[in-house]
C-alpha cells in the first residue's frame, strides 16, 4: 500500500457487537472490489465508551481488501466527536462515513472514488439508494442537488448520514456536537447545510446502495424521543445565502421522477441486495415488495423551501430588539402605548399566526413594526413545519433579542416545544380578564415549566398585565431599561 490511502472508511461504534460482524464483512466486500480496481482502503474503527465483547470483535475477524486498520478508543459518548477524531486520525485522500450497524453495496467504494476523482473538488458524494430493513422496511432514492428544491432543506434534510468527499471536506467541517440535553439533534442535517452554504453541491451516484438497520434502541429513536429535532444555527439559513441558493433551483422545469418499488426490478440493484443478503438474510426482495413502508426520494415539491423565501424577503426582518408572539384575542393596545412610550427607538416584530389581527390599525398605532403572520406566509404547510420555519427566522435575530409571549395556544406550544433551544431572555405576561378556561391552560403553561421569576407590575387601571414572568435568561442582553 502507499504511504497514502486512496479511502479511509470511518466507522464509529458503541456496543452494537451483535451487528458488527456483519458490517465489516460488508466493508471487506466493498474493500476487495476496490482492491481490483487498484485502490488502496483503510478502515478507521473509533470506539467509544464499548464494552470488551465489542471491541473484541475486530481483532476476531479478518478484513480481506483492507489495506490498513486502525484501532482507536475513545470515551466521548459522542457520534460527533468519535467521527471528528476518527477523520483526523485517518490518512485517506478520500473519507467515507459508516455506522457499526449498517451495510454497503460491495461496489460502492469504487464507484464513489471514480466518481470523486472525475468531478470538483467541492462535491459530496451519496449513494443513490438507502434501504432501510430489519425493524421495518423502506426504501429512499436520492438524487444530486442541482436537480431537486434544495430550499426545503429548512425542514428536512434531503440527504444522509453515509458520505464520501475529499478530507478536506470533513477538515474544515468538523461534525458538531449535540448531547440530548443540548436539545439540538442531527448533526447529518447540519453538516449538510453547511456545505451548501459554502459552496458544496451533492452528487447521488449511480449503481451504490446503503442498508439502513433500522432497530428498537438506535441513537435515532432516541434523537426523536429526546430532543426537539432541530439543528443549531446554520450558515444556509442566513436570509441572504439561502435566496442565492433557492433562485439557483427554484427555477427548475422539471422533478427527477423517482422509480420507488421499481428498483426490486433493477437487475444490478438486485444483485447489489443478493451480495448484501448473503451477509444479512434480513435484506430481501421479499420484505421489500411485501413490508415497506414506502418508497420515498429527496425529489420535494419546494413549499416549505418557498415558504422560508417569502420570509427571507421581508423588508427589515432582522435585528430586532424585541418580538412579540401575539393572539388577536385579548391584544394589549394598553401594554404597547406604554411600551412604545418608553422604548422608542427599539426595533420591534410581532409574530402571530391569525389573519383576523388588525394589522392597518396595529400599523397605524404603532409605525414602524415589522408584523410576521406565519399563518398566511406558509400556506398548505403543517404546524411542524410551520414551527421549523419560525425555528429559522430566530436563529436570524441576536441573541440579545428578547422574546415576549402573551397568553394563547401559540405561544403556549411553541415555547414548550422549543424554549431548552431558544437562547434569548423570554418573558410571559399575564393577562387579567382571562375566561376560565384561559386561566388553566396558562396555569398548565407555567407550571409545567416551573416559572419561578415573577415581577409585578404596577396595577394600572387602564393596563390589564398583572405580571411579567421571566422564562428563561438565555444569554443576559444589555438593559434597554
Amino acid at each position: 500500500m502507499t504511504s497514502t490511502p486512496d479511502i479511509s472508511v470511518i466507522v464509529t461504534i458503541h456496543n452494537e457487537w451483535q451487528y458488527l460482524p456483519r458490517t465489516l464483512l460488508s466493508i471487506s466486500e466493498a474493500a476487495t472490489d476496490a482492491r481490483h480496481a487498484g485502490l488502496s482502503v483503510e478502515c478507521v474503527f473509533v470506539f467509544d465508551s464499548s464494552e470488551g465483547k465489542t471491541r473484541s470483535i475486530i481483532k476476531q475477524k479478518k478484513l480481506n481488501g483492507v489495506d490498513a486498520i486502525q484501532i482507536i478508543e475513545v470515551d466521548y459518548q459522542s457520534v460527533s466527536l468519535s467521527r471528528n477524531h476518527g477523520i483526523i486520525q485517518s490518512k485517506g485522500d478520500y473519507i467515507f462515513i459508516l455506522d457499526a450497524d449498517d451495510l454497503i453495496s460491495f461496489s460502492i467504494l469504487r464507484k464513489l472514488y471514480c466518481s470523486a476523482i472525475n468531478s470538483p473538488i467541492k462535491t459530496i458524494f451519496t449513494p443513490r439508494f438507502k434501504f432501510g430493513f430489519d425493524l421495518s422496511y423502506f426504501i429512499v432514492e436520492y438524487f444530486s442537488s442541482d436537480l431537486i428544491n434544495i430550499g426545503d432543506m429548512v425542514c428536512q434534510n434531503l440527504y444522509n448520514a453515509r458520505l464520501f468527499s475529499h478530507r478536506s471536506f470533513f477538515e474544515n467541517n468538523p461534525y458538531f456536537d449535540m448531547p440530548f440535553q443540548s436539545g439540538y439533534a442531527f448533526e447529518d442535517w447540519l453538516i449538510a447545510t453547511e456545505a451548501l452554504a459554502s459552496g458544496y453541491r451533492f452528487q447521488a451516484v449511480d449503481e451504490t446502495a446503503w442498508y439502513y438497520r433500522v432497530r428498537t434502541h438506535s441513537l435515532f429513536r432516541q434523537t426523536i424521543e429526546k430532543t426537539t429535532k432541530q439543528i443549531p444555527k446554520s450558515a444556509f439559513f442566513d436570509y441572504k445565502i439561502f435566496l442565492r441558493e433557492y433562485e439557483i433551483t427554484r427555477k427548475i422545469a422539471s422533478l427527477p421522477t423517482g422509480i420507488g418499488r421499481e428498483v426490486l426490478n433493477n437487475s444490478f440493484q438486485m444483485e447489489l441486495m443478493e451480495r448484501a443478503n448473503s451477509i444479512d438474510p434480513a435484506i430481501l426482495p421479499y420484505n421489500f415488495y411485501h413490508y415497506s413502508t414506502g418508497a420515498f426520494n429527496n425529489a420535494t415539491i419546494g413549499i416549505t423551501g418557498h415558504a422560508y423565501a417569502k420570509i427571507c424577503r421581508i423588508k427589515n426582518n432582522k435585528n430586532f430588539n424585541d418580538i412579540f408572539f401575539l393572539s388577536c384575542i385579548n391584544f394589549p393596545y394598553d401594554f404597547f402605548d406604554v411600551f412604545f412610550q418608553t422604548n422608542q427607538s427599539t426595533r420591534v416584530a410581532f409574530f402571530t399566526l391569525e389573519d383576523e389581527l388588525n394589522v392597518e390599525k396595529i400599523r397605524k398605532y404603532y409605525p414602524g413594526i415589522t408584523i410576521i403572520n406565519f399563518e398566511s406566509l406558509t400556506p398548505g404547510i403543517d404546524y411542524k413545519d410551520r414551527d421549523i420555519i419560525i425555528i429559522k427566522t430566530l436563529q436570524n435575530q441576536s441573541t440579545t433579542t428578547k422574546l415576549h409571549f402573551f397568553p394563547a395556544e401559540f405561544s403556549y406550544n411553541f415555547y414548550e416545544k422549543f424554549h431548552i433551544i431558544l437562547n434569548n431572555q423570554c418573558f410571559y405576561y399575564s393577562l387579567r380578564n382571562l375566561k376560565d378556561h384561559e386561566k388553566l391552560r396558562e396555569l398548565e403553561f407555567l407550571n409545567a415549566l416551573g416559572s419561578t421569576s415573577h415581577e409585578t407590575l404596577k396595577q394600572q387601571e387602564e393596563i390589564k398585565i398583572t405580571m411579567r414572568i421571566l422564562l428563561s435568561n438565555g444569554t443576559p442582553p444589555a438593559s434597554r431599561e
